[in-house]
């Protein structure tokens, strides 16, 4: 890992030469900052309970193709303390 301004940093994994613009399929992660507070919610009995603040990243993430109408989504899961999806 990398160190920027006394933080690791981990390497991005993007390929050099390919063009995220084109169309294709993609893999997104969106992280929260403080990641040890779980803003979306906990984990309990090996589920996740959502908080009021994972509904609205829920509710957020299937309005993107309202903004962007060439996006459209696939399955995604809100988890404590980030989103995945395709």
């Amino acid at each position: 890992m990398m160190l920027y301004r006394n933080k690791y940093v981990v390497p991005s994994i993007r390929l050099k030469r390919w063009d995220y613009r084109s169309p294709g399929w993609y893999f997104v992660t969106i992280c929260v900052n403080d990641r040890w507070k779980q803003p979306f919610g906990y984990i309990h009995n090996g589920f996740v309970c959502v908080s009021d603040m994972g509904v609205m990243a829920h509710r957020y993430w299937l309005d993107i193709p309202n903004h962007f109408n060439h996006v459209s989504l696939d399955v995604f899961v809100i988890m404590p303390d980030h989103v995945h999806g395709i």
